[in-house]
Formats: C-alpha cells, structure tokens, sequence
C-alpha cells in the first residue's frame, strides 16, 4: 500500500510536456486502481481510512468495486494534482505513516514504538 500511495503523489514541481503529464496520469490512475482492488479486501479497510483525507476517500468509496475503466478515477486525479500544497502534505504524511517499514519514532525499552495509540 505504501508504494503504490508513492505513486499517486509525483513530483509536479518540474515543468512538464503533454505526453510526459498524461503518462504521469496514466500512472496514477493505475496505482489507484491497484489500491482500489486492495481495498476490496476486506482486512485492508482500516488502513485505507488513515490513508486518504476524508474527501478524497469519499471520492474512492464512490468509483466502487472492480470497475475496470480507468478513467473512472480521473477526478481523484484532478482532486490531488490541483490541490493545495498543505493537502498534498498530509497525504503525503498519511502515505508515510503507512509504511510499517520506516525507522521507529523512539524506543521504550526494548520495544520500539512506530505510532502513537490514537493518532491515526
């Protein structure tokens, strides 16, 4: 789930042509896709719930299950390559805290702590 939450969020910074930006697309509609069908899992429904803010969640929820038209995630896109920079930050920052692979916050003892109950 995590990379392919890295996909979504690319790199807009640079200036880039029509082809390379619908590629760009393209790939983002994929990883939707594929985290869609994740999604349909039903052990994966938490996770998905701290991944997304709630708005873009509501647009995930209503392009349903197993559509297999990839245009159907278009405003999903939209939402996310037009949104603020502060936006961008905390799903970026919700992409992050799904990894359960990154560096503990801290140690108690000889346990290492990756989040704070509550938090997420």
């Amino acid at each position: 789930v995590y990379v392919l939450g890295k996909l979504i969020l690319p790199d807009l910074e640079r200036e880039e042509g029509g082809e390379e930006r619908e590629l760009l697309e393209m790939l983002q509609k994929s990883a939707l896709r594929a985290l869609r069908f994740l999604f349909s899992m039903e052990r994966n429904r938490q996770l998905f719930k701290r991944l997304f803010p709630t708005e873009l969640f509501e647009m995930f929820i209503d392009v349903g299950h197993y559509i297999t038209d990839i245009d159907a995630y278009k405003n999903m896109i939209h939402y996310i390559n037009h949104s603020t920079e502060d936006v961008r930050n905390k799903i970026l920052c919700r992409i992050h805290n799904t990894n359960h692979n990154r560096a503990p916050m801290f140690y108690m003892g000889p346990y290492a702590v990756l989040e704070h109950l509550g938090s997420g």
